[in-house]
């Protein structure tokens, strides 16, 4: 009588101890479920509150909806950007070449369509890839249907500390292009990387759509008669409080045909930095001009 009772109570001693780690088990699942989930309705809800605003529905907005657009409540942290690294490599002479590390993030379109256009983003002497999603402009870009990658250029941030040479930096911003996949993409370029894209602007007038050049840098080899070949539709933003370029290499850009000009009240280099909110309304803006081009 005793063995059988003694029996019972092992019996329903491992009962319990089965019944609590399966409760432990359930307990690990529940806590690894939820976050996943409330991910997944966060990006949804998120989808579906963007895609309900004027832009989607009508194409177009005015000033004090697009004020509304960029104050909405929606936090861009939500939208998935993408980490990489990649190697370009960049002949010195016709038998040597050099490569270099490129560290980069990449915004994808939220919807999941086909991108209106790929845009790359580049950085000034004080700025880097990551200021680009500390800005929020990759995740509105992301949201507003384009495909955007920013990179550190080389000698900054994450990328190798090879600085390019002056002569071979449009073979560089050429070669991170094909690499990047983006067939006539639109570049944005604030302060020190126009060094790149100013005379690859000149040099290679069809491998970019458009470009949109903050506070100003102008390379000391382009010639007043090198701006005037570019194809390119270009937007030249500076601030008024730039005392450093005193606005003159803005001006000096007009020389541009299809050159647009805007002065940033209460900004100073970069103006995209002093003056964020009024950045994107501008970005905004401007790729209007491109809706209907595709990659």
């Amino acid at each position: 009588m005793m063995f059988r009772i003694n029996n019972l109570f092992l019996c329903q001693k491992k009962n319990l101890f089965v019944g609590i780690i399966c409760l432990l088990l359930c307990c690990i699942w529940i806590l690894m479920w939820i976050p996943h989930q409330t991910n997944h309705l966060n990006l949804k809800q998120l989808k579906k509150t963007w895609v309900s605003l004027p832009f989607f529905s009508k194409g177009t907005l005015n000033n004090d909806e697009l004020e509304d657009y960029l104050e909405s409540s929606i936090k861009l942290d939500k939208v998935p950007l993408k980490v990489f690294n990649l190697t370009i490599q960049v002949f010195i002479t016709d038998s040597s070449f050099r490569d270099y590390r490129i560290y980069g993030i990449e915004a994808l379109p939220l919807d999941g369509n086909k991108p209106k256009l790929d845009i790359l983003l580049l950085h000034g002497a004080s700025t880097f890839a990551d200021s680009w999603r500390h800005l929020g402009t990759l995740q509105l870009l992301s949201l507003w249907g384009y495909h955007a990658v920013a990179i550190d250029l080389p000698g900054f941030g994450k990328s190798t500390m090879d600085n390019v040479l002056p002569e071979k930096r449009p073979d560089f911003l050429s070669e991170l292009i094909w690499s990047l996949q983006m067939p006539q993409p639109l570049v944005v370029a604030p302060s020190l990387s126009n060094l790149f894209v100013l005379p690859h602007l000149s040099m290679y007038p069809e491998k970019i759509l458009a470009a949109i050049i903050i506070s100003p840098i102008i390379p000391s080899s382009m010639k007043a008669e090198d701006y005037v070949i570019i194809k390119a539709s270009t937007l030249v933003i500076s601030g008024d409080k730039d005392q450093k370029n005193n606005l003159k290499p803005a001006k000096a850009l007009e020389k541009i045909p299809s050159c647009e000009l805007r002065i940033f009240p209460h900004a100073s280099s970069p103006a995209h930095q002093s003056q964020p909110k009024l950045f994107h309304k501008e970005l905004f803006s401007f790729l209007q001009k491109f809706k209907h081009s595709c990659r």
